[in-house]
C-alpha cells in the first residue's frame, strides 16, 4: 500500500487506530462485514438490513456479553497480581 496523498494518509491514520481500538477492547469482529458496512455507509448507501429494534437488541446482548468477558479478565489479572504479591513478600 502507497500512501501518496493527504487523504490517503489520514483515511489510513484513522483506519489504523480504529483498528487498534477494536484489537485493545478484544472484539472479535468480521472486518470485512464492517469495513463493507462502513464503505457504503460512507457514501450513503444505508441499506438498513436490521431494524433500529433489531440493532439496539443485538448490541444490548453483545455489550452484556463483552462486560462480562472484560469483568472476567480483571478478575484473572487481580488473582494474577494477589499472587504475585504474595511471592514478593515472602
Amino acid at each position: 500500500m502507497e500512501l501518496k496523498t493527504n487523504k490517503d494518509k489520514i483515511s489510513y491514520i484513522i483506519g489504523e487506530d480504529i483498528g487498534a481500538s477494536l484489537f485493545r477492547e478484544g472484539y472479535d469482529l468480521e472486518i470485512e462485514v464492517m469495513i463493507e458496512a462502513l464503505r457504503k455507509a460512507a457514501n450513503g448507501e444505508v441499506q438498513n438490513l436490521l431494524s433500529e429494534e433489531e440493532k439496539n437488541s443485538i448490541m444490548a446482548v453483545w455489550q452484556q456479553e463483552m462486560q462480562i468477558k472484560k469483568q472476567a479478565q480483571m478478575q484473572q489479572e487481580g488473582l494474577k497480581a494477589r499472587e504475585e504479591g504474595k511471592l514478593f513478600l515472602t
